[in-house]
């Protein structure tokens, strides 16, 4: 558990020092079932090839595949190494899409293929290691278990939000909206609206909620850990709130750590009867099959 295949040295240091009592600590917060498929599918698709650097990524996806550049992602930052990350790179069909009632339609294939990829750099370290340090935490580990816990939500979860949201970045990204940052897809995308109800700002407004709901689970599952560990996960919570996540942070902790849990891997029950909208894309997501590959399985499955 908590696997490393880069080559930061003070990572590996801090993940040697801290994985024994983090292992257990993950073993109680999810389970024996979900603890086991946790292991077994990143036995599977949690390669070498799931940290390399954008670029190193690119030469590898070129040397595999002989493409020029990978296939669609998202999270992965190309043009930035300055924050750690977790994303997928996808394959939504070209048959799917959403109509305008929320609705998923597919004519035809109905699987997305996804493999993980974390971003982790020297750089994005130092940088956000003012906080960590400040406040007690370590200066490596603190990022690194965020980032894990967007990964273990992406493998436990029936159908993970990084894979939901690849449907509308992949409109998005038709309709001439691309980024390596959600944020900055949100913000062109309102910026050009000249009304919510416009498609595309309704097709942004889903991918942020996307986004903040899978910001918000990660966090909430760092400060069950981080408590255990011993920090002051109180102050790394407040650190995390902002205006667009407030509401579904406050939710998140009035209720126990088991609730929690179970809340953030049946995330589309709590995303159900939001609005007419909502509701019909969460219930046309289970049409679709989610595979998590690993980056050779992943590009073999596109030949």
């Amino acid at each position: 558990m908590l696997e490393y295949w880069g080559n930061i040295e003070g990572l590996k240091t801090e993940l040697d020092s801290y994985r024994e009592k983090a292992d257990g600590i993950y073993r109680a917060m999810l389970g024996s079932k979900l603890y086991r498929k946790l292991e077994e599918t990143s036995a599977r698709i949690l390669t070498p090839d799931a940290f390399l650097l954008p670029d190193e990524l690119i030469a590898r996806v070129r040397n595999l595949s002989g493409e020029e550049t990978p296939v669609r992602h998202m999270y992965i930052e190309r043009s930035s190494l300055r924050r750690s990350n977790f994303g997928i790179l996808f394959s939504v069909p070209e048959g799917v899409a959403i109509s305008n009632g929320g609705r998923i339609r597919h004519s035809g294939e109905r699987d997305i293929c996804t493999t993980p990829s974390f971003t982790f750099t020297e750089e994005a370290f130092e940088i956000s290691s003012t906080y960590p340090q400040r406040s007690g935490f370590p200066k490596y580990i603190t990022p690194f278990i965020h980032e894990y816990d967007h990964y273990i939500t992406y493998v436990l979860q029936r159908t993970p939000m990084h894979a939901a949201a690849a449907i509308p970045i992949d409109e998005l990204e038709k309709m001439g909206y691309s980024s390596d940052f959600i944020s900055d897809i949100y913000r062109n995308v309102m910026e050009d609206a000249e009304n919510k109800a416009d498609r595309g700002a309704v097709l942004a407004l889903l991918l942020n909620r996307l986004a903040d709901l899978s910001e918000t689970s990660a966090v909430r599952m760092d400060t069950i850990m981080f408590r255990e560990l011993g920090f002051p996960w109180e102050k790394y919570a407040e650190s995390k709130l902002s205006p667009s996540n407030l509401r579904q942070m406050y939710q998140m902790f009035m209720i126990s750590d088991d609730k929690a849990t179970a809340s953030i891997f049946n995330w589309t029950n709590k995303m159900r009867g939001t609005n007419d909208f909502l509701t019909n894309f969460i219930n046309s997501l289970e049409a679709l099959k989610v595979h998590r590959m690993s980056l050779t399985e992943y590009l073999s499955s596109r030949e």
